[in-house]
């Protein structure tokens, strides 16, 4: 099971990572259409999500540096439109590449262990 925090700040990619880190989150992957359902639910607007490629221009990674098994693009995206490398998940549930240092708000999650 995993908690998610959503938080309204409006933040850059990388701000928005760092602030997830400091309360012990990172910023959410999305591994399922139920779970992106789920998401897209609870934020206001455009949102930050753990996906990039940064490193590899259209290889695509979360923050753990894994792969996507599930993608949730909308239409012609990622487009990489002016050196986008960020992803959005839109209230609509799919996804859209950015540019890293938009403000955004942004999801973050944890996960929680059995005890």
């Amino acid at each position: 099971r995993h908690v998610y925090l959503v938080c309204p700040n409006l933040l850059s990619w990388t701000a928005s990572h760092d602030d997830c880190a400091s309360r012990g989150y990172t910023l959410v992957e999305i591994e399922s259409a139920a779970e992106g359902d789920e998401i897209a639910r609870w934020i206001p607007g455009d949102s930050w999500i753990g996906l990039n490629d940064r490193d590899e221009e259209g290889t695509f990674v979360w923050v753990d540096g894994s792969s996507a098994d599930y993608t949730a693009w909308s239409g012609s995206e990622p487009n990489d439109f002016f050196g986008e490398d960020c992803t959005l998940v839109r209230p609509n549930g799919k996804w859209n590449d950015a540019e890293c240092d938009d403000g955004h708000t942004f999801v973050c999650e944890a996960e929680i262990l059995p005890r």
